[in-house]
């Protein structure tokens, strides 16, 4: 009976110990990171728009602002420290780009004003629509 105490309250120590380190390592990327999960999540939101107007009008946006909502979506047209993204057309690559600028909001820069960049194609390799929600272009800019 002694035995099945001590392994149950040994136990529960050791549950409470991984719920704090959890509880501790989510708030730090919550809180610490917090601008670049969300200029990630933004970026997504102006690639589907940017599609969705693209697919619509057959025409490329050259401003976020021209974008058409989606529904249930925020429709953000700034990253988190309140700059617009931009929207950059990569032509030796056939590509377009939503670019934030960063913290500092100019070009260049390290750390949290380092430029975020997601780049996509209009069309698959088939040539059929991309997916709004398909994964970024991964060549480099030359």
């Amino acid at each position: 009976m002694t035995h099945s105490w001590f392994l149950r309250s040994t136990f529960n120590r050791l549950m409470a110990l991984v719920g704090a380190g959890l509880v501790m390592g989510g708030t730090y990327y919550y809180y610490i990171n917090q601008p670049e999960y969300i200029v990630s999540d933004r970026m997504w939101e102006v690639k589907a728009r940017f599609l969705k107007h693209y697919a619509v009008t057959r025409k490329i946006a050259t401003s976020v602002h021209e974008l058409p909502p989606l529904p249930q979506l925020e429709n953000h047209n700034k990253d988190p420290w309140g700059f617009p993204f931009q929207l950059e057309e990569d032509q030796l690559n056939r590509r377009y780009c939503v670019v934030s600028m960063g913290n500092d909001g100019a070009p260049g820069g390290e750390g949290t004003d380092r430029d975020l960049r997601g780049c996509f194609l209009l069309h698959e390799s088939d040539g059929s629509p991309a997916n709004p929600f398909g994964g970024w272009d991964r060549k480099k800019k030359n």
